[in-house]
């Protein structure tokens, strides 16, 4: 029977493993093959079924010795793997081989056939898992000035529009007729137009929202609208005199404007049924509506909060375990993944050996907590992500057909798996770890996120997906 002979080297960081197969073994797995032929094969010259199996055996033995040898070395290999319990890094290498299986005759086999593979492992025990490191958790902060500002928004969002008739304000809605000024005359060939809009914003120049302030509906008043272009608000100026942005270079800077309607949004009144409307029948106050919305606002930074948390565990497992990984074997890995020694990228192997060592700090806080997501887990976690980005476009109709395009996306799958992982290890570890709340504010959190986020962009690396079994075409060369 093919079995593996397995020992430790490099000071117990590398596992080394053979892989025996006998003369036997593969006759064995050849004469059944051939049994099979011979019975269903259809040879021209004899009957279906009655192939003399020597004929068989002359015609296709080397072929079939081939499919014996990587189907044997193979699963052999892969059973071997799927029981060891030492914290393999990667997939097995290739370390030798004693014979040339490329030359594999059915005439001439030999009585055994050896195969060595090595496979890096990480250290068992790692320190910061046991409760005596002490971490954070962070939380949002959100203040009282934001949950009264967001309220504030959603009065207005609710509210209903109203025309006034004097008494103009920052953010009313204006409906202008317009015409261009030629000195103190209206230009007689020049720019006219009825029925402008023109919603007055805090953010205009204060000469242009100044000329509107205070006045009344039927007022004439003398503005220099040219102001917005100066302002770098060439699309607020096209939309109001209806005329393409890149048109505008012949138009004049002054206009005589008449005021036609001035709109208002007056803001819902903040009632009882109002709160209720907005957060359910259990909030009847204003106070209770402010610890909704902060409630709300800290649930937007769920994921930005799950990875600042768990990268900030990751980045001091590090510091508590500086280990070297096996050189032989990750120089091996590395030059396989980026078809580089690690002479000719020394920056990209330092930063492959970081994130092989994160990653592992990453499963065995995985393991501790029974973190793991499932198929299902990853496609809704892509789905919710993609279905909140169509519904802020209005293009929620695309759907179905995006989601089938970004389930083909293995980076888009492989950042959605994160997110999922990440958030739920947040909510996890504090019932494994000893941690405790470190509350940030919203621009905190912003800003380490931002941080972070550059980071990693910086740290980028070849892939380093877990491939923990044999391919034995690279060992056999049977296929040659």
């Amino acid at each position: 029977m093919p079995h593996v002979e397995q020992r430790l080297e490099d000071d117990g960081r590398i596992l080394q493993f053979d892989v025996v197969l006998t003369k036997e073994d593969l006759l064995a797995h050849v004469d059944r093959e051939v049994a099979k032929i011979s019975k269903k094969g259809l040879i021209k010259g004899f009957r279906p079924g009655h192939v003399p199996k020597s004929l068989v055996r002359n015609r296709y033995g080397d072929s079939l010795l081939a499919d014996a040898f990587q189907e044997l070395l193979e699963t052999t290999a892969n059973d071997f793997l799927s029981k060891v319990e030492l914290p393999l890094i990667d997939a097995p290498v290739l370390r030798e081989r004693d014979s040339d299986f490329s030359k594999l005759n059915i005439r001439q086999l030999q009585d055994e056939y050896r195969i060595t593979f090595e496979a890096g492992l990480y250290p068992s025990e790692i320190r910061g898992l046991s409760g005596e490191e002490k971490y954070e958790r962070f939380v949002a902060d959100i203040s009282q000035e934001s949950a009264e500002q967001t309220l504030e928004e959603l009065s207005r969002e609710y509210g209903t529009s109203v025309e006034v008739s004097n008494g103009i304000r920052l953010e009313d809605l204006l409906e202008l007729s317009l015409s261009e000024l030629d000195g103190e005359i209206v230009k007689e060939e020049g720019l006219r137009r009825e029925g402008g809009v023109l919603w007055l914003s805090k953010e205009f120049p204060e000469e242009v929202t100044a000329a509107f302030l205070g006045r009344s509906a039927g007022e004439v008043v003398r503005v220099r609208l040219g102001a917005l272009r100066e302002r770098g608000l060439e699309g607020v100026l096209a939309r109001l005199l209806n005329s393409a942005s890149d048109a505008l270079q012949g138009i004049g800077d002054w206009f005589e404007v008449r005021i036609d309607k001035v709109r208002r949004l007056e803001p819902a009144a903040l009632t009882e049924a109002f709160f209720q409307q907005l957060f359910g029948e259990e909030v009847r106050t204003r106070e209770q509506a402010i610890e909704q919305i902060k409630a709300i606002l800290a649930r937007n930074y769920t994921d930005a909060l799950a990875s600042l948390t768990v990268e900030n565990i990751l980045a001091r497992l590090e510091t508590l375990n500086d280990f070297d990984l096996p050189e032989r074997y990750t120089q091996t890995i590395f030059q396989r993944k980026t078809e580089k020694s690690p002479s000719e990228a020394p920056e990209a192997y330092e930063r492959f050996l970081r994130l092989l060592r994160r990653r592992y700090f990453l499963s065995r806080l995985q393991a501790l907590a029974n973190v793991y997501p499932t198929e299902e887990d990853v496609k809704r976690e892509v789905a919710n992500s993609l279905y909140r980005t169509l519904s802020d476009m209005g293009l929620t109709y695309l759907f179905e057909q995006a989601l089938k395009r970004q389930l083909q996306d293995e980076e888009v799958v492989l950042s959605a798996e994160r997110r999922w992982v990440y958030r739920h290890l947040a909510q996890a570890l504090p019932a494994y770890l000893n941690m405790s709340e470190h509350p940030l504010t919203e621009e905190d959190i912003r800003q380490r996120y931002q941080k972070r986020t550059a980071d990693a962009q910086e740290e980028t690396a070849p892939p380093i997906e877990t491939t923990e079994s044999v391919e034995a075409d690279e060992a056999s060369g049977a296929n040659d």
